[in-house]
């Protein structure tokens, strides 16, 4: 019996290897016939193939391969790829393998104006409009999706691989970037490679190395730059405006866990000597000494984000955080980070280089902490939630650094600046005829410009927490940039210590300003007005409240009565525009009147004006100085393209 059993089960044996060696290649075409159609039904692209073939036991081999892009230029070329399959997985429709080797690969990404040869592959073809599709489209979950994705990197990573010359080319407009990889290699779970960008002169060269575990999903990779000379990089083209440069970068993804469609990963990334250069970021290089990330991110079917045990560390500052975007109930998103108390040295110290100039070179003693809490629902935006402090212990300023803040309580050379640069420079004080003191402002000017600027400034540090929810909340409404929430501490800053570049360090600089000086009494809040008032741009080639009252009305501060100052406050945040409020006499035109209304409802609110002279107050005013000449003959009324940042 045993006998006859064991000679079946060779009998099974021979009959199953002669099936496969029988059918093996017919078996490999069908399954390269599947791959090009799913490529041509998803993609509308075309896959070819010179040849494919077995060698050996289980070796399939795919000679000239070509993926040419629906109407594009060929994105991919191999001369020859050969990979260790198993029989029993291609009966079964699929093509997976053990050992992978390509030789000479050439992958070409080509954009132009209004087209490119590879975005087809990041979005699929566009169904077309009989199309028997379901109208309703499915959303995964974020967890699902993520997890695919991550499935599809390890699946991919699952065999030893080899690859031979790599070439990727990115042909744009105006240039073209050149990538080489000599040869990459995985095995036994350890991978390394080399990337050469020789798209300049000197040519730069990455050396890539790591860890791939693929029963636990963790991946650990090392980057780093072996030129001696450090020159930041453009990320994509020449012309790219974000670039980059670094001695040193690591990411590890740690702890995969996915169940009941809930992804959990640990997420860490080191960077050393980086360097950055974007326009939105500041005017020069900026220079992090150490970047280190650590991420608990979490993906659910509608919420994605991470949770309270990340935190980031800036140089010698550590920030916990937590974060999250949930697509259901209105869209919410939620930010919430805390800085412990850290000594202020190095708080100040760790400020990235080349971001806070005027910070440059201070010393201070003491502690601070810093917390903020951010939320908000996109469908109900009046309801969200702002806080924001900074909080000092002992805190105490010993040498300012590169701009000594005090000088602002004497006189001084104030610069003006527009988009183009300076325009002109005065003294802020006493030997300037027209600087007019505080006390020899209209009170119905000041408190009109206050109502209208920043109606809390007697009362906040610096910062209006009320104000800035309102402007966010306006702006989420209406879907762009209509209302900025700076108070007249943060205008001042910006006038005085700050230039007028719309950058993400020069926002983040004027509140560290703004915040030493309020919170540290450097300058009384009377001097601040004051020094506003005499300062800010009111017209053309007009600044301060002396030449604005002579160049509309030939008047003094002192003599300006309440329509007029009411007209001075509503120009402030575009001066330039003034001419468009009068007609082609000189009168107020009608859309005026709602600001009036406004503006006088809060003076007679807060007892800045009467009731008398409520009831009487008319949205008129009559010009009498140089601002006649400017007055257009013409009913044009042009957007107001200004934005505050």
């Amino acid at each position: 019996m045993i006998r006859k059993i064991a000679a079946a089960f060779i009998i099974c044996v021979i009959l199953l290897f002669t099936c496969y060696f029988l059918f093996r290649n017919t078996a490999l075409h069908f399954v390269m016939h599947k791959i090009r159609e799913k490529i041509k039904t998803k993609y509308d692209a075309g896959l070819f193939i010179g040849k494919d073939y077995f060698s050996g036991f289980s070796s399939v081999n795919i000679d000239s391969i070509l993926l040419v892009p629906p109407g594009g230029d060929t994105l991919l070329r191999a001369r020859h790829i050969k990979a260790d399959i198993s029989f029993f997985k291609l009966i079964a429709g699929k093509l997976p393998y053990d050992n992978l080797t390509a030789d000479t690969i050439s992958i070409s990404l080509i954009k132009n104006d209004s087209a490119n040869n590879y975005s087809v592959f990041l979005k699929g073809k566009k169904a077309e409009p009989d199309d028997d599709t379901t109208t309703q489209q499915v959303v995964s979950g974020y967890g699902t999706v993520f997890n695919n994705l991550l499935s599809k990197l390890f699946n991919f990573l699952s065999g030893e691989i080899t690859v031979n010359r790599l070439t990727a080319d990115y042909s744009y407009k105006d240039g073209k970037r050149h990538f080489i990889i000599p040869n990459l290699f995985l095995k036994s779970r350890e991978f390394n490679t080399s990337v050469i960008d020789s798209s300049f002169e000197k040519p730069v060269q990455w050396n890539i190395s790591g860890v791939i575990n693929r029963s636990s999903r963790n991946i650990q990779c090392n980057i780093a730059c072996v030129n001696e000379t450090k020159k930041l990089i453009p990320l994509v083209s020449s012309q790219s405006e974000f670039k980059y440069m670094l001695d040193t970068f690591s990411v590890n993804i740690n702890s995969y866990m996915f169940d009941d469609e809930k992804l959990s990963i640990d997420l860490s990334y080191r960077f050393k000597n980086l360097r950055l250069n974007h326009w939105r970021i500041g005017t020069e290089d900026v220079k992090f000494d150490s970047l280190k990330f650590n991420g608990h991110l979490f993906a659910e079917e509608n919420k994605i984000g991470f949770d309270t045990s990340s935190f980031l560390e800036i140089n010698k500052m550590l920030f916990n955080f937590s974060s999250f975007y949930d697509r259901s109930y209105g869209k919410t998103f939620s930010l919430k980070v805390d800085m412990p108390e850290t000594g202020s040295q190095n708080f100040f110290e760790s400020l990235p280089e080349g971001m806070f100039k005027t910070l440059e070179g201070i010393k201070t003693k003491g502690r601070l902490s810093y917390h903020l809490d951010f939320r908000i629902n996109k469908s109900e935006p009046d309801s969200l939630t702002f806080e924001s402090d900074l909080n000092k212990y002992d805190f105490k300023i010993i040498k300012y650094g590169s701009t000594y803040f005090p000088e602002i309580n004497g006189s001084f050379i104030h610069t003006a600046y527009n988009d183009r640069g300076p325009v002109r420079s005065f003294f802020v004080g006493m030997e300037n005829p027209n600087y007019t003191p505080l006390a020899l402002i209209s009170e119905k000017l000041k408190n009109a410009v206050l109502v209208s600027e920043d109606g809390a400034f007697y009362g906040h540090r610096g910062f209006n927490e009320d104000a800035f929810r309102q402007s966010i909340a306006t702006n989420v409404k209406a879907g762009r940039f209509v209302r900025g929430g700076s108070t007249i501490s943060m205008q001042l800053v910006k006038n005085v210590f700050l230039s007028r570049n719309k950058t993400v360090s020069r926002k983040i600089e004027e509140a560290l300003i703004v915040w030493l000086i309020e919170n540290n009494y450097i300058v009384s809040k009377d001097r601040m007005y004051e020094v506003y008032l005499n300062i800010i741009e009111w017209g053309p080639d007009v600044y301060g409240i002396n030449e604005a009252a002579n160049f509309y009305f030939g008047k003094k501060p002192m003599d300006l009565d309440l329509a007029e100052s009411i007209y001075l406050a509503s120009i402030i945040p575009h001066p330039k525009y003034f001419k468009y409020s009068f007609d082609s006499i000189g009168n107020l035109k009608p859309f005026i009147e709602g600001y009036y209304r406004l503006i006088a409802n809060h003076l007679l609110r807060k007892e800045k004006i009467t009731q008398t002279e409520f009831d009487s107050l008319q949205p008129t005013v009559k010009l009498n100085g140089r601002a006649l000449e400017f007055i257009l003959p013409k009913d044009t009324m042009p957007v107001d393209s200004t934005e505050e940042f």
